[in-house]
């Protein structure tokens, strides 16, 4: 089967991610790591190509023929809610030239049901990129599939839920295979993203509630299979990395990452951070292993919003 990993095009710069969609505020583009995890699931048994009209700079007309070779048999897409509308519309363009439409986005998590229902050209919506739905979807084992809301052969739409929660670890067989023209001003030279530590099924260990995050799930890969995806990245050239969201949790993890890649002495990279878990022996692991910058919220300094957005960082 040809499978299409789209990042559609927009009038703005979008970022659709992680559940998470938003536009930036300065040069910055993120990987969209759903379509770089999903790479690696599909490419195993399906020819897989992947377009970010985001990163390339694509207009609609562009975008559409911008695949090389016949048209693809399914698009998996990237939506937002603050693109939705320009989304529904072009999917809906390329559904009707033949390729069967699924996506997955923020403004698919809750009400997927209606969102199928009102959208006729969708025919299911992802709500996990971590494991193998998208591919027992399309060859049909419906009895497979753990988190997604799917149209029924006889029509009905259907949101089906795993049954209880997944701990640990989580590996991705083979690793992500696509490395796409993002940008970021703190890493000059061409750079990956790399997601140690997140999928959808366990909870995230941060209370906050002003963001999708916090229901997305905490799980972690292990350290041998982060190695492994990073000698992916080298062989295509990038000698930075953008470790998402943060490596901090668990700290032993972390450390035992950071030793590793300091053996390897070749990698520049930056991470995300919180105030309350920084210390400064995981800080001079991290530079030892080739981090240059980490990146830090800025917290509100009003003791009413820290309250209402429940980051648990400071008590009253």
């Amino acid at each position: 089967m040809r499978v299409l990993l789209l990042n559609p095009p927009g009038r703005r710069t979008y970022i659709r991610d992680y559940f998470c969609s938003k536009t930036t505020k300065s040069n910055y583009l993120f990987h969209p790591i759903d379509l770089v995890v999903l790479s690696g699931t599909l490419a195993e048994r399906h020819e897989t190509q992947v377009l970010d009209a985001m990163a390339e700079g694509l207009d609609e007309e562009r975008a559409l023929r911008a695949w090389r070779g016949p048209l693809p048999d399914a698009v998996i897409s990237l939506v937002g809610s603050v693109s939705w509308d320009e989304d529904r519309a072009f999917l809906a363009r390329l559904a009707r030239l033949g390729p069967r439409a699924l996506a997955l986005g923020d403004v698919l998590q809750e009400d997927s049901e209606t969102r199928l229902a009102e959208e006729p050209w969708l025919e299911a919506a992802l709500h996990v990129f971590v494991n193998q739905d998208a591919v027992h979807y399309l060859e049909g084992n419906l009895a497979e599939v753990r988190e997604m809301t799917l149209r029924r052969p006889d029509g009905r739409i259907e949101r089906i839920r795993s049954r209880g929660k997944q701990r640990g670890s989580y590996r991705l067989a083979p690793a992500p295979r696509t490395v796409s023209r993002s940008r970021l001003s703190l890493l000059l030279r061409p750079f990956g993203a790399l997601s140690p530590r997140r999928s959808r099924t366990t909870r995230c260990p941060y209370p906050c509630t002003f963001g999708v995050i916090g229901t997305l799930g905490f799980q972690t890969r292990p350290v041998q299979d982060v190695l492994e995806e990073l000698d992916h990245l080298r062989a295509r050239h990038a000698r930075g990395v953008l470790h998402g969201p943060d490596l901090r949790r668990p700290k032993p993890r972390a450390l035992e990452l950071c030793l590793a890649l300091e053996r390897r002495g070749d990698l520049s990279w930056t991470a995300f951070t919180r105030p309350d878990t920084a210390d400064d022996g995981l800080f001079a692991a991290m530079a030892r292993a080739g981090c240059h910058t980490v990146i830090m919220g800025v917290e509100s300094a009003d003791e009413d919003v820290l309250a209402s957005t429940e980051r648990g960082l400071f008590r009253r």
